[in-house]
């Protein structure tokens, strides 16, 4: 049976100190041609006047409700929101961005009572660039076998593509509420900017019986000037947290049974997830500095480093900041030409001395670090124990 003007969604906007874009992502939503809308601004304790604007329109379509709370992240907004929610479907739209007018009507155009139904993106970086992706998969509806058959296999991650094949943004899809309102529940308790959607998604997907896809985009994603980094990048606590999406989604991917599956694609999700911090070490020239290879290496391992050039240098400093491990031993075949403040080099003979998790190799340059490696192999270290990666080649 089609679903057609009887369903009501709830559209939930997650508002923390935007009102710079807010009057237009809220205007976009009160213009939808599809009138059948339950709409919570859920205002996340915010201090500029994001919270009266929220208000403001409040007063002017009593299809609007307001949910002013104190400020606990982006997962917490929207669970409350989902909690509120009245829709037989639920979606999201983030406050600094927009949606075309036909969006929700659109979207329920045919539909058949699917559990998801998702469309595209438009990725805006101004008026002249505005780039659009489109799901992954054809356009049509996929029941459970073909979800399992077609979709799971690369949808958190496509290694042609060296991405998702299946954006996990919450904002592009209805979600019957039910299915959502669960999905929160499992991950309650999960503290996290980056990720926020992905714990959520792709959990989702294995318990789904329908999905619809649309190969339209109507949704328009503000991003950040190019060569800003995402606060969330920045942030000190950034390894722990995006361990803990690691964590949570191996839980759920064991716990329902889709481990075997998932972990590949889960694996090179967290490696390009942890690599996009290099840019925290870029130089404003735009050179590369050279960048610990802390996705390589399990948070808090034993390492012995090898190297105290520039390249070794600039490790220690970068452990230092970031705590990727413990660097039980800095050796270098120049030991006794070498002074580091603070530090004591050792010739690499030492190696044999210590227990270790890993050989970390703080040198640049490919030939150079062979014959290392080759060295270290003479003193039994194994393959596996060797870490070696350059900025400006593959590693080994």
């Amino acid at each position: 049976m089609e679903v057609k003007h009887e369903s009501l969604i709830s559209v939930i906007v997650p508002i923390y100190n935007a009102e710079s874009y807010l009057r237009q992502c809220i205007d976009s939503i009160l213009k939808q041609t599809y009138e059948q809308l339950d709409i919570l601004f859920v205002d996340d304790g915010s201090t500029d006047s994001s919270g009266k604007i929220c208000d403001e329109y409040r007063a002017l379509d009593p299809r609007v409700r307001v949910i002013h709370k104190r400020n606990e992240g982006l997962m917490k907004a929207r669970k409350t929101g989902v909690n509120y929610a009245k829709g037989d479907y639920v979606t999201f739209v983030d406050a600094d961005d927009w949606i075309e007018p036909n969006t929700y009507l659109s979207m329920l155009k045919n539909n058949k009572g699917c559990d998801v139904i998702i469309c595209g993106i438009y990725r805006y970086y101004s008026p002249e660039d505005i780039k659009q992706e489109l799901p992954g998969y054809k356009e049509g509806y996929y029941h459970r076998q073909s979800i399992h058959v077609q979709m799971l296999p690369d949808m958190l991650w496509k290694k042609e593509i060296n991405k998702w094949n299946l954006d996990p943004s919450l904002c592009t899809k209805l979600f019957k509420k039910e299915l959502l309102f669960e999905e929160f529940e499992h991950a309650d308790g999960m503290d996290c900017y980056f990720g926020e959607d992905t714990v959520i998604f792709f959990p989702l997907m294995l318990r789904v019986n329908t999905i619809q896809i649309l190969s339209q985009s109507y949704y328009y994603h503000r991003q950040r000037r190019k060569g800003e980094i995402p606060p969330y990048i920045q942030d000190e606590n950034f390894f722990d947290r995006t361990y803990q999406v690691y964590q949570y989604l191996k839980g759920e991917f064991i716990k329902l049974g889709y481990w075997n599956i998932m972990k590949n694609q889960l694996e090179h999700f967290y490696l390009n997830a942890l690599e996009q911090k290099r840019v925290c070490y870029e130089e404003a020239s735009g050179k590369l500095q050279p960048v610990f290879p802390f996705w390589m290496i399990p948070k808090g391992a034993e390492v012995v480093l090898y190297g105290a050039g520039k390249v070794g240098k600039a490790y220690v400093e970068q452990n230092e900041r970031n705590h990727f491990c413990r660097i039980i031993l800095w050796t270098d075949q120049d030991c006794q030409n070498i002074h580091v403040p603070g530090y004591y080099v050792e010739h690499p003979e030492k190696i044999k001395d210590v227990n270790y998790d890993y050989i970390v190799i703080a040198i640049d340059i490919r030939e150079t670090a062979a014959k290392v490696k080759e060295d270290l192999k003479r003193y039994g270290v194994s393959d596996r124990q060797i870490i070696w990666h350059s900025i400006r080649q593959s590693s080994f």
